[in-house]
Parts: structure tokens; C-alpha cells; sequence
């Protein structure tokens, strides 16, 4: 049975920090060109979440937060049925 693994969910997680640090030390200085380069971060998170977040039965896209629920609670595929693993 596959699983989908933890580490595209951390890797999300860190890209959504770089973009929420740059962004809160840009609004603090008012420094337009640092909040700027923060929706890089965000806009390559956006990309991979669509790429990655699939389920791995059926290859039909899922939210980032049905994949976190379904670390610790048990989840099924809104498309296929079947329940979602997490890989620790």
C-alpha cells in the first residue's frame, strides 16, 4: 500500500515560513522590495502543493489540510474511497 510522505508537508510548511518571515520583516521596515520577493516563496508553495498533494491510490489532487488531518486521524479519498496514509 502507498503512502503519501511527510516530508512534502514539511517542506510546504518551510516554504509558507520563509514567505511569513519575509514578509512580517518587510511590513516592519517598510520595505517594499522584501515584500515583494516574499510571494516567491508562496507562489513556488502554491505550485508544488498543486504538483505533490495527490492522492496516492488515484492521482486526483487533495488539499494540503486533508493530508495533515489524516496524520493523525483517518481519512478517505474523496474520489476513490480509499484511506489516506501518512508516512512518517
Amino acid at each position: 500500500m502507498s503512502k503519501f510522505p511527510f516530508k512534502i508537508i514539511k517542506f510546504i510548511y518551510f516554504l509558507l515560513g520563509i514567505f511569513i518571515f519575509l514578509f512580517m520583516v518587510g511590513g516592519m521596515l517598510v520595505y517594499l522590495p522584501l515584500i515583494y520577493i516574499s510571494f516567491i516563496p508562496l507562489l513556488i508553495a502554491i505550485i508544488y502543493m498543486i504538483i505533490k498533494c495527490k492522492c496516492p491510490h488515484c492521482g486526483k489532487f487533495e488539499n494540503l489540510d486533508r493530508f495533515i488531518y489524516a496524520r493523525k486521524h483517518v481519512f478517505h479519498c474523496r474520489n476513490c474511497g480509499r484511506i489516506i496514509e501518512i508516512e512518517e
